[in-house]
């Protein structure tokens, strides 16, 4: 069975300052999407009667997310407005199939603490590389906004 390809917009991220998305919200450009998930942090639970090191699983550290975008217009200017104003955004990341069915949602919040241009060169092209930093929890069941 065939993998989920990365075809033309059936991998769709929104970024807006509501927790409510809209079709507006959709981030245009992107070339790339770093990894979504985290890790949880290690709290040791080893006692002196322990045979061997013992631990539990503490708070999930879901880390960043890292967009590449291609500059047409204002890409740069908003990701670093919105991180010199440490706004707190909502994302939503939805993927599709070859027919345009969802088949999965993503979604969290965080901020930006990173945008920055790629290196400038003669017949290179300019991107944003701006990276999100995650608070709190990814649900899994972001459904993507209608047209309405």
């Amino acid at each position: 069975m065939a993998g989920i390809a990365t075809l033309k917009d059936n991998v769709r991220l929104y970024i807006g300052e509501s927790a409510v998305l809209t079709k507006t919200d959709k981030i245009g450009n992107i070339s790339s999407i770093g990894d979504i998930g985290g890790e949880a942090e290690e709290i040791d639970t080893t006692t002196i009667d322990s045979m061997a090191k013992e631990f539990e699983n503490g708070f999930e550290d879901n880390g960043s997310l890292e967009i590449t975008q291609n500059i047409t217009d204002d890409e740069y200017t908003k990701m670093d407005a919105w991180k010199k104003a440490g706004t707190m955004l909502y994302w939503g990341l939805s993927t599709h199939n070859k027919s345009g069915t969802q088949i999965f949602g993503l979604k969290g919040q965080g901020v930006v603490k990173s945008a920055k241009l790629t290196g400038i060169s003669v017949g290179g092209l300019l991107q944003c590389v701006a990276s999100i930093r995650l608070s709190g929890a990814i649900a899994t069941d972001f459904t993507e906004p209608s047209e309405a």
